[in-house]
Order: C-alpha cells, then structure tokens, then sequence
C-alpha cells in the first residue's frame, strides 16, 4: 500500500525532473542537486507512510494491530495521491513534448543535443503510459467500490468468486508496473547500457576461456 501511493507521487517527481532538465539545461545541474533531490523523495515517502498509518489510528481493539480503512481515506488517497499527481505528470509531459517539438526546429541546437533531448521525452511517454496501463483499472474500480458500493456492481458480484478474480488481476497489473518501468529506464539509460556492454565482454572473455581451457 505504500509503496502504491508512493510510486505515483515518484512518477510525478521523474516528470517534473525531466522537464527541468529540458527547460533550464545550463542550470539543472546547479538547481537539482544530489541533496535536494535526496530531500524531495524523503518527504515523498515521508508524507505517503504518515497517511497511509491513518486506518491503524482508527483500531478500536488494543489488543492487535488492525487495518481499518474508511470509504472518505479510500477515496481521498485515491484522488489526491493518484489521480492528482497522474494528471500533473500528464500535463508535465504535454509541455516536455511542446519543448521538445520545438527544439527539433530549431537549427541552432546540435543534433546529438536533439537525440538526447528527445529520447528522455520518448523514454517519460513510455513510463506514463505503461502506468497508465498497469494503474488505471486499479484506480477507476476502487473508485467505484467506495463512492458507490452497491450501485455500481452487481447484487450477486460480491457474494461470488468475480470480485476475487478481479481483484486479483488488477492487483497483478499494478505488481507489473514495478517490472516494466525499472526496464524502460534502464534500457534507456546510458551508463546501465554500458555497464551491461562491459559485463557482457566479461562473461564472454571469462566463458572463452574456461572453454579453450
């Protein structure tokens, strides 16, 4: 539960961060710094865990630890820490897209500036999307079920195995998006690629080896 709010408040802090990278180059690397940004995420998963222990507070029994949500915190959380920082990285992205749109016109900036400005913006589409993807579903459906228990489903859908299966497949989406983003990023990334270069000239200069030995 945590790490699920955190990671859409994350989502908008990768967003925001590739922006500046677009909009201020020559002054990133002085504003965003190793401190700061080490602070921001800090107060991310900070600010996540302090509400998500808000249905613990609500136990009645002393005697165990009890996890005891309300519709009004489902609904809440929902709203305000994934819908609401889904839409910011949205509209984020619509700006980087309008930057880096421009910048392909404009000839004053190097081609390699160009390549490297645009596969940052390709690289945040594809990690929107692929949260879209895996979030979405799990979003609009506990949507429903706290705004409108009853209304929205069937009589008999929550006295069945449906609702379990369900369930199970939209949990199995949002496990997907802690497999695929880390892989967009990283495949994306220059010095994961040329980590990777180098162990795979090790293993084959360690494998050659050991098979002319």
């Amino acid at each position: 539960m945590l790490t699920n709010y955190a990671a859409c408040l994350s989502l908008l802090v990768v967003t925001f961060d590739r922006y500046l990278l677009m909009k201020i180059p020559l002054k990133y690397r002085i504003n965003v710094t190793l401190k700061r940004t080490y602070v921001l995420l800090l107060g991310t998963w900070t600010y996540t865990l302090i509400l998500c222990l808000i249905p613990f507070s609500n136990n009645k029994n002393q005697s165990g630890c009890l996890y005891n949500p309300t519709n009004i915190w489902t609904t809440s959380m929902l709203i305000s820490n994934r819908c609401v920082p889904l839409i910011f990285s949205i509209i984020i992205y619509m700006m980087i897209f309008k930057k880096s749109r421009a910048m392909r016109k404009d000839q004053t900036v190097k081609d390699n500036q160009k390549c490297f400005y645009i596969n940052k913006s390709n690289r945040v589409f594809l990690i929107i999307t692929c949260f879209l993807i895996c979030w979405g579903p799990s979003v609009v459906y506990y949507l429903l079920e706290s705004l409108c228990y009853r209304s929205c489903f069937n009589k008999n859908y929550h006295e069945n195995l449906s609702e379990n299966y369900v369930k199970l497949v939209i949990k199995m989406m949002t496990f997907m998006d802690g497999i695929f983003a880390p892989l967009i990023y990283c495949i994306g990334n220059r010095s994961f690629q040329k980590a990777s270069d180098e162990s795979k000239k090790k293993l084959k200069f360690t494998f050659g080896n050991w098979i002319h030995f």
